[in-house]
């Protein structure tokens, strides 16, 4: 056991992912809507540049391929599942740098590579940040301290710092649109920043993925919600170490999907 992080810190963390039961939604979802919506369609528009195309394409479809095998069994690849949503996290966030340089070189018609070098550095910095807050995070017993604080005035602390660096690099790209005559070509590039760092969050994920590995007995996994029949009812009934859908204890619906 990692003697600088308390277990009960690592169990709380590692089993604080959402309900299974939402994974087949959340992947077909996040598909559609951040990839082939919002990343991928603005490729065609004109100018079409086929340099773009090509990066974003091939793992583009992996990602359907991969996400597809997940969702049809996902209480069988829960764990696998973490894996795939920081892979998807990190995609996800340089795809959408890469679709705010088409806005820039493409549309604007910039030719200095000094916007490219800046946006590497932003996004190096922005994550070497993010993970150095993470580790502190959890080896300090912050996310279970916090595990209840979801509403009212207190804000997720991740969500606020990946918040604050977006609006950075929106308003930065806004700017820099205004200055080049094409203010709206700025707004859509720095929306793209703005989203790639929301989603930054997942590649967290890949973490979990790590940890989950590394400690099995740490984690929990979810079971396959169970229809119940009369003699299954009975079962239950009759029996008090039954527990729930969550649980590790089953007498009855065993079965994966």
């Amino acid at each position: 056991m990692n003697r600088e992080i308390n277990p009960e810190y690592l169990k709380h963390w590692i089993n604080g992912r959402a309900d299974t039961s939402t994974l087949r939604s959340s992947i077909i979802g996040y598909l559609l809507l951040l990839v082939d919506f919002v990343m991928i369609a603005p490729l065609f528009a004109d100018p079409f540049e086929a340099i773009y195309f090509q990066i974003l394409i091939p793992p583009t479809v992996l990602l359907h391929l991969w996400g597809l095998w997940i969702a049809v069994a996902p209480y069988k690849n829960q764990v696998a599942s973490e894996l795939y949503m920081g892979i998807f996290g990190v995609f996800v966030t340089v795809g959408y740098g890469i679709c705010s340089m088409k806005m820039f070189y493409g549309v604007l018609g910039f030719t200095t590579p000094l916007y490219a070098i800046a946006l590497t550095a932003v996004y190096i910095a922005g994550y070497y940040v993010l993970f150095k807050r993470h580790f502190q995070n959890l080896s300090s017993g912050y996310y279970y301290d916090h595990a209840v604080i979801r509403a009212g005035d207190k804000k997720n602390s991740g969500l606020k710092y990946a918040s604050f660096g977006g609006l950075g690099v929106f308003l930065g790209n806004l700017v820099v649109g205004m200055a080049s005559g094409n203010t709206t070509i700025g707004l859509l590039a720095g929306l793209f920043l703005f989203f790639a760092a929301l989603n930054s969050l997942l590649t967290l994920s890949i973490h979990r993925y790590v940890l989950m590995k590394r400690y099995p007995e740490l984690t929990i996994i979810q079971r396959k919600p169970v229809k119940k029949t009369k003699e299954a009812s009975s079962q239950i009934g009759n029996n008090p170490e039954y527990i729930s859908s969550t649980g590790t204890k089953s007498l009855v619906g065993d079965e994966e999907e």
